[in-house]
């Protein structure tokens, strides 16, 4: 059941799951390290991993949506098939969110640490 599910959510699942989790990981780390007062506001050492981040999960999410548009709209020689074309469509949309939704947790980490840096 697992591996179907999975295995319908198409060939960008993976990369933007780690990247995903790898996001989160990251911005949880450096709460973490400014609750104990272990962060480096001058350096501002966030910007060079949470950004890059930011666009990989973007980049990520438009490209699963161009594969799945692709999917959709080819191999119409039998006919059209409906729901054929709105599986692939949703499961585009649902990439892009995905990708759009870590870019905001990246984008809202760099933006709260950067606070930290003008209150410091």
């Amino acid at each position: 059941m697992t591996h179907s599910i999975i295995q319908s959510l198409g060939n960008f699942f993976y990369p933007q799951l780690i990247v995903s989790i790898m996001t989160v990981a990251i911005v949880a780390g450096y709460g973490v390290a400014f609750v104990r007062g272990e962060l480096d506001p001058v350096s501002q050492p966030w910007r060079r991993t949470l950004k890059p981040l930011s666009s990989l999960a973007i980049s990520l999410g438009l490209a699963g949506t161009v594969w799945s548009f692709i999917g959709a709209f080819s191999g119409f020689r039998n006919g059209i098939d409906v729901s054929r074309i709105g599986s692939s469509l949703a499961l585009g949309y649902a990439t892009t969110m995905v990708g759009v939704g870590t870019s905001i947790i990246a984008s809202l980490g760099c933006y709260f640490l950067g606070l930290v840096r003008v209150n410091a």
